[in-house]
């Protein structure tokens, strides 16, 4: 089994979230342990392999759409803290800049600390549940 640093797992993932879905991804190279970055302006130290999204080598990381830390969550958390406001979040993710309409309405409801809590803590165990079924051991970074 692959070991690789939860710290360094948790960086790619968040860089494969970043931006719109499919704007930039990560990858672990399962015979290396390194990750590589791949995205629009972004520059790599090394030329990117070329098989790179073909090779069963280079193991593609999950964003947080393909592992329900999106919306899903988002629902999740209001059904559990403020479930008489489903209908208005649900109309939030309707249109553009849905997460600032419902940080504002968390905000109102001093419930952002408890959403980032809730957000990191689903974060990671979904994000370890996913290396466990792609025979990926995480270890904990020395402190």
């Amino acid at each position: 089994m692959l070991e690789v640093k939860f710290d360094d797992m948790l960086m790619a993932f968040e860089f494969a979230s970043a931006g719109d879905h499919y704007d930039s991804c990560a990858y672990l190279d399962i015979e290396t342990g390194e990750f590589i970055f791949v995205a629009d302006g972004f520059e790599n130290e090394t030329p990117l392999p070329a098989d790179l999204e073909t090779s069963e080598r280079y193991l593609s990381i999950p964003d947080k759409h393909e592992l329900d830390l999106g919306r899903a969550l988002v629902t999740t958390f209001v059904e559990q803290f403020i479930p008489d406001k489903i209908a208005v979040v649900s109309g939030y993710f309707r249109k553009r800049g849905a997460y600032a309409r419902y940080k504002d309405l968390l905000e109102e409801h001093s419930l952002l600390d408890r959403w980032y809590t809730f957000e990191a803590e689903a974060t990671k165990i979904a994000l370890r549940n996913w290396c466990e079924d792609s025979a990926i051991t995480l270890v904990e970074s020395s402190p």
